[in-house]
């Protein structure tokens, strides 16, 4: 399996258009999709506003929205089996 590297989630929020960077966890094997996994921070103690963009994608997206986004950015790529590889630019 090629290393993942993160793409930039755009959602248009309250406070206008906010990205995020998230690690596809799919392989890049399968065609016409992709699988992220995501941590949702909502509102609490040690986040007040919580996740905005993760808050957002949770309560409006719905499976098959299209969404825009970009990548691969990062300096960091998931290589599978709990390893990241470090690139010495950032992929952007």
């Amino acid at each position: 399996m090629a290393p993942m590297e993160h793409i930039m989630l755009c959602a248009e929020t309250d406070d206008g258009v906010k990205s995020k960077p998230y690690t596809p966890v799919s392989t890049i094997c399968k065609k016409g999709e992709c699988t992220i996994l995501m941590k949702i921070y909502r509102k609490s103690e040690e986040f007040p506003n919580g996740g905005t963009v993760t808050q957002h994608i949770e309560n409006n997206w719905k499976e098959g929205d299209m969404v825009l986004c970009k990548g691969p950015v990062g300096r960091y790529a998931y290589a599978g089996n709990g390893k990241m590889k470090v690139y010495k630019k950032p992929m952007d």
